[in-house]
């Protein structure tokens, strides 16, 4: 298992169609560690996957009544590791990345090798 750093890009299997898939068919979200929300609710690990824009999924709950973001449990997702190429992710969120950064760096601290 690897050790994720929260909002760290991460790839991983899923069937789900409308969860962007880089060039090599895997899935991409961005993991975040669970905590306490602002709120003051419990939150547990968690992956939130993007679309093709790059931006969270939302979807009408499953009582119809409210707006959710898609949210995966890591233990449960086929493959999970973290995102090395930095072409791999959703084109418009590379403009919002910081000028230098790498995912390529993140995933080694996490544990990846090449």
């Amino acid at each position: 298992m690897y050790n994720f750093r929260h909002g760290q890009w991460v790839r991983f299997s899923h069937a789900m169609p409308e969860i962007f898939k880089n060039p090599d068919g895997k899935c991409v979200g961005i993991y975040q560690q669970g905590g306490t929300d602002a709120l003051g609710a419990k939150t547990d690990n968690r992956v939130m996957p993007c679309n093709i824009d790059g931006a969270n999924i939302r979807r009408i709950s499953e009582d119809g009544n409210s707006i959710e973001t898609l949210q995966l449990n890591p233990t449960e997702l086929k493959d999970l590791e973290p995102l090395a190429d930095i072409s791999h992710i959703p084109a418009k969120r590379q403009l919002t990345l910081a000028p230098g950064w790498n995912p390529l760096d993140e995933a080694k601290r996490s544990g990846w090798t090449e």
